[in-house]
């Protein structure tokens, strides 16, 4: 044994992109797509050789005698000795009817194409030369990735960014980039909270369910109302969509908004009892 060194934490960061039922090892959206991108380069393949003999040509030879069938082969541009080409004798040399249709194999290269894209999750807007799509539109692209994305992006989590901040944090603290921390990530006393753009896609589904929570108690009247604490509320939506605490009003002001308001109607209501001032007599 050369080297052994004891590790906090784990050198190695491996992580499943999804798994089978009852298996250790993952697997990622490759292999579900393998089968069209083997399909795909096939076809351009083919695609490929239907275009050289397209473009240079396969002839056919009246065998005379003359040329040596042993030196030929059927390649872009060669002549393929036949016994006659049509006709008693016909023409001594013609080129040679091509097969495939170039239209339908780009059909189907189009069809390979999305599904690829549609299994990587590649499903991206369309060009600014197209159409203009609406709001609404991609919102709900943005709402169909999240669901795509729901049971892999848990385990990527999990089994990727914790271990990566985990590692990065515990490399800091030995290279004494920064102070030694007096909690540890473990999810109890330092949690790690992802607040990237598809998780806050995801949470967009619990606040929908909320606000539509909301908008169902409200129309149940002063019984449904009862049941909505609003100033929770709006900190757990603030909280979902990221807003930061600057931008939010704090415990104390909202107590001091909430007396201010209330002097504001007692000084009213004061007003009121005293009446209207009384007019000033003629001269």
């Amino acid at each position: 044994m050369l080297v052994y060194r004891y590790l906090k934490t784990s050198p190695w960061v491996v992580s499943r992109y999804m798994k089978a039922s009852g298996e250790v090892y993952g697997r990622g959206p490759v292999v579900q797509a393998l089968e069209d991108i083997k399909s795909l380069n096939k076809t351009v393949e083919l695609l490929l050789k239907n275009a050289s003999i397209g473009i240079a040509g396969v002839y056919t030879a009246v065998d005379d005698g003359v040329l040596n069938p042993q030196t030929i082969r059927i390649v872009p541009g060669a002549v393929v000795p036949v016994a006659r080409n049509g006709g008693p004798q016909g023409p001594s040399l013609q080129p040679l009817p091509r097969a495939g249709d170039l239209q339908l194999t780009q059909i189907v290269l189009q069809d390979l194409r999305m599904n690829i894209k549609r299994i990587l999750l590649d499903d991206s807007l369309p060009p600014d030369n197209m159409s203009a799509r609406s709001a609404t539109e991609i919102v709900e692209r943005m709402r169909e990735l999240a669901t795509n994305l729901g049971s892999a992006f848990g385990r990527l989590i999990t089994e990727t960014m914790v271990p990566i901040v985990v590692r990065s944090m515990a490399v800091m603290e030995e290279a004494r980039i920064i102070p030694k921390l007096p909690l540890s990530i473990n999810g109890q006393e330092i949690k790690v909270v992802p607040v990237s753009p598809l998780a806050q896609a995801q949470n967009m589904d619990d606040v929908q369910d909320v606000m539509q929570w909301m908008g169902i108690a409200s129309q149940m009247g002063p019984a449904g109302l009862a049941t909505i604490k609003a100033d929770a509320i709006s900190d757990w939506v603030a909280d979902r969509l990221g807003v930061p605490m600057q931008l939010r009003t704090t415990e104390e002001e909202r107590m001091q908004m909430e007396q201010m308001a209330q002097q504001m109607m007692q000084q009213q209501m004061a007003q009121g009892d005293e009446g209207p001032p009384p007019e000033a007599a003629p001269a």
